[in-house]
């Protein structure tokens, strides 16, 4: 009875052995996985510096600047295009504006309410209006 006590106490040390070589075999592969991943990252920060991550996001940015640009100008809602129509708009209610106040006085012919065959004659002027808003088409 005491040899298989012995011998079942041999057998559990041989398998916490094993168990203890297994558990150590996994982590030796750990250690290693680490370790490659340590190394392939150095290389890639060593290709793909700093500087050279910070000029691509630069460029990428001026292209999508210059890809919402574009679309803008196909949709028609460039914003200079607001200044443009502005600044027409403001001339042209200012040529507007000459041309109105060179126009002469012209008679104002109506007709009398007491007597629809005989007419009134008045002298008067068109007035220039102080502000307006001209509308582009």
């Amino acid at each position: 009875m005491q040899l298989i006590n012995k011998a079942e106490e041999y057998l559990l040390q041989v398998q916490q052995l094993i168990s203890n070589v297994e558990i150590a075999a996994i982590q030796s592969e750990v250690v290693k996985a680490i370790e490659r991943g340590t190394i392939a990252l150095k290389q890639m920060q060593q290709e793909i510096s700093l500087g050279y991550v910070e000029k691509l996001m630069d460029t990428n940015s001026s292209l999508q600047e210059e890809v919402r640009d574009i679309a803008d100008m196909l949709a028609g809602t460039n914003p200079e295009d607001s200044d443009i129509i502005e600044e027409f708009n403001r001339l042209e209610e200012q040529i507007m504006v000459e041309k109105l106040s060179t126009v002469p006085i012209v008679p104002m012919i109506s007709p009398i309410a007491d007597d629809p065959n005989l007419i009134q004659v008045t002298d008067t002027t068109i007035p220039v209006p102080k502000e307006t808003t001209p509308i582009v088409q």
